[in-house]
C-alpha cells in the first residue's frame, strides 16, 4: 500500500487504540505476546493491513488466527474508541522480521 504523511498519522492512532483494545478488552490468552509492528493503511482509509509479531515464535500463527476471528468485534471496539471517519476493515498478518533477524545473528554470532 502506498504510505502518504496521512496514511501513516492514521495507522500510528489505529496501531496505538488496536494495542489497547488488545490488551484491555479481549481476554484470550494467545494474545498475550501480542505485539503490533505496523499498521498501512489503503489511502482510501477503509482498509488497514496490521502486522503482528509475538515474543513465542511458536504460537504466532495460531495467535494471527485468533486476532482474525475477533476481527469483527475488534473493529467495532475501534469504532468506539477512535475518532475516524471510517472504521477500517482489518487484515492480520504475521510479522517474522524480528524472528528472522535474530536467526541471522545467531549464525553470525557462531
Amino acid at each position: 500500500m502506498k504510505k502518504t504523511r496521512r496514511a501513516g498519522q492514521v495507522g500510528d492512532v489505529v496501531r496505538s487504540e488496536l494495542s489497547g483494545i488488545i490488551l484491555r478488552e479481549l481476554n484470550d490468552p494467545l494474545l498475550t505476546f501480542a505485539t503490533l509492528t505496523d499498521v498501512e493503511m489503503s489511502p482510501d482509509m477503509k482498509h488497514a493491513r496490521v502486522f503482528v509479531s509475538s515474543l513465542n515464535d511458536d504460537q504466532l500463527t495460531e495467535t494471527v488466527e485468533a486476532l482474525r476471528k475477533g476481527a469483527s468485534r475488534i473493529r467495532y471496539l475501534l469504532g468506539q474508541k477512535a475518532a475516524l471517519r471510517y472504521t477500517p476493515e482489518l487484515d492480520f498478518r504475521e510479522d517474522r522480521t524480528a524472528i528472522q533477524a535474530s536467526s541471522i545473528e545467531k549464525i553470525l554470532h557462531d
